[in-house]
């Protein structure tokens, strides 16, 4: 079964590096509506509350700033169009803010090997289920501005 069309960030960025060889003047009004599309595509944002364990901070950074390109394309393929993890020191809480595409296929995640795979290299450093997914507790927005 074909699964619906999920907006890739990668595909946006090398459209705009043709775009961008072809002339600066049109690249600008190109991509600025390039970017407006790719906002649109991501309507739905949620956030989540996970706690990492004492000591683990500089690992957890270590391997989310070598995250295996693999699992980045898994991510933004199954609609994750934007994906930020902020670190509270005070009580190594993280919270991470998660832009969806309408269409996304989020919840085929816990299913996926290389997804279990990572989570399986994240469980020593942070709160887990007993199937090594994250503990996740789902925060509720109460401001926005855009």
């Amino acid at each position: 079964m074909q699964n619906e069309l999920v907006p890739n960030k990668r595909f946006f960025c090398r459209y705009i590096a043709t775009i961008i060889d072809h002339g600066l003047e049109a690249s600008y009004h190109i991509m600025h509506r390039l970017f407006i599309y790719w906002d649109l595509c991501c309507v739905e944002k949620i956030a989540v509350r996970m706690q990492l364990k004492p000591g683990a901070v500089d690992e957890y950074k270590r391997q989310h700033d070598a995250i295996w390109p693999d699992l980045a394309t898994l991510l933004s393929e199954h609609g994750i169009c934007d994906y930020s993890i902020f670190l509270d020191e005070t009580d190594l809480s993280l919270f991470a803010v998660l832009k969806l595409a309408p269409n996304n296929r989020r919840s085929a995640l816990p299913s996926h090997p290389l997804m279990r795979q990572w989570w399986q290299l994240m469980a020593p450093l942070m709160e887990v289920e007993a199937d090594m997914q994250p503990k996740e507790q789902a925060l509720v927005p109460v401001f926005h501005l855009a």
